[in-house]
């Protein structure tokens, strides 16, 4: 009787578990026209966004993104990952995959297509893919998140790395470091997540990553024509780096990285574009574009990676900004700027109102209003001053008559008493005490 309860105990559990782990398989729900629309409803129109950051994996189709993209305005690239290790791994996987897009391509209008990108994981990646495969993608787009190999070989995942990592953190990041600055020294388009750090370092981020060290990045990048990713839902790059990246010229792009069918918000890409101002000038896009296809030139074969230094690119940075003093001293004293200029809506720039005018002003409330208790108040028109009546003139006064001069009076008010002059009498100095005779 035991064993029979203990079996049927152990087959309700294993349907438990079959049922949860089928749930947790089963592909995310497709998202609705209304959520597609809502992906990026708060971008101005003449915002010229692309997500160039648009995986075919987790149950997404190229069919999909289509929809997405007419639905919500935002352009897209899709790509997938190329690698030893990677769903595409040989030149053949990848023709393959470019020739699925194409095939949903030839049915759109131009501007309609997808971009064909690829997102390589291996740094020996552009000896390996064919240059017939690379003259038909319109992208290529890295990260910094694979670095090493594990014990087994296996290329080392930072985002697998746990929390208690234990490795000395200054050493580590000096790698890392080195590491940012091959990745960007590839023939890549998109520089994918920048500045990302893994759990057991990223409280770390305002410590190891200084203004210097991204200026070093930034340079970097501005130098190889690659773009500065800011991927929806991700914590990097922090506003830091994007505000020194868009004083010092850098080009930005913008991705979702997404698992499965699932929309992620685009509050990243809102904040940066409204924070910093960003515009159409400050985007990149691939070299086609807003090209004719007729027009387009194949990309050619990959470059190998540029020698880069991160004490050169500094000491060129710092070289850089003693060269743009020098000159601003040069020309002399910046002009001081003025009051600005009022606006045309400004109270100021209007002319004064005339006393009939007030009626006519759009704050003054309708005469003829019943549903407004208080009346507009009537122009006070100024009363023109009455012309006096004419009077008679007015006789001349007669002069006075002449009277008989008054004789003079002789001491008026009679003899003045004289005057009492006190002398005063200085005290004589006593005589000094001679000799007794």
């Amino acid at each position: 009787m035991s064993k029979n309860i203990l079996t049927l105990g152990l087959t309700l559990l294993t349907c438990v578990l079959g049922v949860a782990s089928s749930l947790a398989q089963s592909p995310v729900s497709k998202p609705t026209p209304q959520q597609m629309h809502d992906f990026a409803s708060w971008a101005d129109p003449r915002l010229e966004l692309t997500d160039y950051h648009v995986h075919i994996r987790g149950g997404v189709i190229p069919e999909d993104v289509v929809e997405r993209a007419r639905i919500s305005g935002v352009k897209c690239g899709v790509l997938e990952n190329y690698g030893r290790e990677w769903p595409m791994k040989t030149n053949e996987d990848v023709a393959r995959f470019i020739a699925d897009v194409e095939r949903v391509n030839e049915t759109l209008p131009y501007p309609e297509r997808l971009k064909i990108g690829l997102q390589v994981n291996d740094r020996d990646w552009y000896e390996m893919l064919s240059p017939q495969n690379y003259a038909r993608l319109d992208y290529i787009l890295a990260d910094t998140m694979i670095m090493g190999v594990r014990e087994d070989g296996s290329d080392e995942r930072l985002w697998e790395l746990p929390k208690d990592y234990d490795v000395d953190k200054d050493q580590w990041f000096e790698l890392y470091f080195q590491h940012c600055l091959r990745v960007l020294s590839e023939p890549i388009d998109i520089y994918a997540n920048p500045t990302y750090l893994p759990d057991f370092i990223a409280d770390y981020y305002d410590y190891y990553w200084t203004d210097d060290r991204m200026r070093v990045i930034i340079q970097a990048a501005i130098d190889g024509n690659i773009a500065l990713e800011i991927q929806a839902e991700s914590a990097f790059p922090k506003p830091r780096f994007i505000e020194l990246a868009k004083k010092m010229g850098a080009k930005f792009s913008f991705g979702t990285n997404n698992f499965d069918t699932r929309l992620k918000s685009t509050d990243a890409w809102r904040l940066a574009i409204t924070r910093f101002n960003l515009t159409n000038e400050n985007f990149w896009h691939d070299v086609r574009y807003g090209v004719d296809q007729n027009l387009y030139q194949p990309r050619r074969r990959p470059n190998p990676p540029r020698k880069l230094n991160a004490t050169v690119i500094l000491q060129g940075i710092a070289t850089a900004a003693i060269i743009a003093a020098a000159q601003d001293r040069n020309r002399g004293p910046r002009p001081v700027p003025g009051p600005p200029a009022p606006r045309k809506d400004d109270p100021r720039m209007r002319p004064p109102m005339k006393p009939g005018d007030l009626y006519n002003s759009p704050m003054t409330i309708p005469r003829n209003n019943p549903t407004v208790h208080r009346q507009a108040p009537k122009p006070v028109k100024k009363a023109e001053p009455k012309p006096a009546p004419k009077s008679a003139p007015k006789p001349e006064p007669k002069p006075a008559p002449k009277s008989a001069p008054k004789p003079a009076v002789k001491n008026p008010g009679g003899p003045k008493p004289a005057k009492v002059v006190r002398d005063i009498v200085e005290p004589k100095p006593a005589p000094k005490p001679g000799p007794k005779k």
